[in-house]
């Protein structure tokens, strides 16, 4: 009966946010419709007004919307400036929760109350984002920690969230018929029920931390699997600095171009050798240091994907069981298509990839 109308209230407020917003575009849209067509600017305080809008609608209600938001402000293809500029500031700058919500939920996954597990833990959050918030520890044992924590009943918030994202976004999809927006929104459905795993990220975050061990001034946050469980991973600790501050990387006198290609080197390595790779590389996930070392931080939000790659083509492997390279033909792969869920190619350019002698699929 809770649930029920915790969602029943949480819908109502959500909509009663998002529908003047649709309204406000709709005006546009049939003015353009009637052969009188808004101006530039009328379109861009409509935008700004509609962003700054769903800002504070996601701040208030926290669950998806914050992460549905982080993912509209890295959408710089598809989103107008006005909302991709103002929903940035949910990468990091979002409010935590205080120190007495979170004291139980700790207490209640590690068996005992933090400050006994812990030689010292900061009761004031580091970071907070969508579905949890980052406090800064140190064991027993002298190690600085980082431990993400999920938020009570986000899992609920979430269904909710996701329930009117399917059922809203069909009606904001005739303002830009050419984007199927129904699409993105089932990708961003999928991707965000699979965050919610933490014992799957905690997986991959490790192996993502092995496979890059060998790369120069890269570093990956090792998981503490002692103090890591299905509500809360627990990690190292790297301090450092957003890659988008720029006034830090003018201070510490950082090569800007040599920071990028040591990112880029990392993505590609996870992408095209290893085929396990970070997917949500917002400037909230990935430090610096005035040394140029960078890290790929595991912490507020991350999605690991297993992939097969093909040239000129990328697609997700229905049946991958551990994260580790195979060779096989290009002619072998197309003959059993039920491993990776290929499809016949039918593009010019695909028939002669199809008749190379090899390609190199990652699992």
């Amino acid at each position: 009966m809770r649930s029920f109308f915790m969602a029943a209230g949480r819908g109502t407020r959500v909509a009663a946010a998002l529908f003047p917003i649709y309204f406000a575009y709709l005006y546009l849209w049939l003015r353009g419709k009637l052969r009188v067509p808004a101006r530039r600017a009328a379109w861009s305080r409509v935008h700004q007004w509609s962003a700054d809008r769903f800002y504070r609608l996601a701040v208030r209600m926290r669950g998806g919307l914050i992460k549905i938001g982080q993912l509209i402000s890295v959408r710089v293809d598809v989103a107008p400036v006005e909302w991709t500029r103002t929903l940035s500031k949910l990468q990091d700058k979002v409010d935590p929760l205080p120190w007495s919500d979170v004291e139980g939920r700790l207490a209640t996954e590690l068996g005992a109350p933090p400050d006994e597990i812990f030689a010292a833990i900061e009761h004031e959050a580091r970071n907070a984002a969508s579905f949890g918030q980052v406090h800064r520890a140190r064991t027993k044992d002298g190690q600085d920690v980082a431990l993400k924590i999920k938020y009570a009943d986000v899992e609920q918030q979430l269904a909710v969230d996701l329930g009117l994202m399917r059922r809203v976004v069909p009606m904001f999809n005739i303002f830009v018929p050419k984007i199927g927006l129904r699409v993105i929104a089932e990708e961003m459905s999928k991707a965000l029920t699979a965050e919610l795993d933490y014992e799957q990220e905690a997986r991959f975050t490790q192996t993502i931390h092995a496979n890059l061990s060998g790369l120069p001034n890269v570093v990956i946050p090792r998981v503490l699997p002692e103090y890591t469980t299905r509500n809360i991973i627990c990690t190292t600790w790297f301090e450092g600095h957003k890659i988008t501050d720029r006034k830090k990387v003018q201070e510490l006198g950082v090569d800007i171009h040599e920071l990028m290609r040591r990112i880029i080197h990392a993505f590609t390595h996870m992408v095209f050798v290893d085929g396990i790779f970070q997917s949500d590389p917002h400037p909230g996930n990935i430090l610096f240091r005035g040394n140029g070392l960078i890290a790929n931080m595991n912490h507020p939000e991350e999605l690991y994907e297993k992939f097969t790659y093909y040239p000129d083509y990328a697609i997700r492997c229905r049946s991958a069981p551990r994260p580790t390279r195979a060779r096989c033909t290009a002619s072998c792969a197309w003959r059993d298509r039920r491993c990776c869920g290929l499809k016949k190619p039918r593009s010019r350019t695909a028939r002669r990839w199809r008749t190379a002698p090899s390609a190199r699929r990652s699992r």
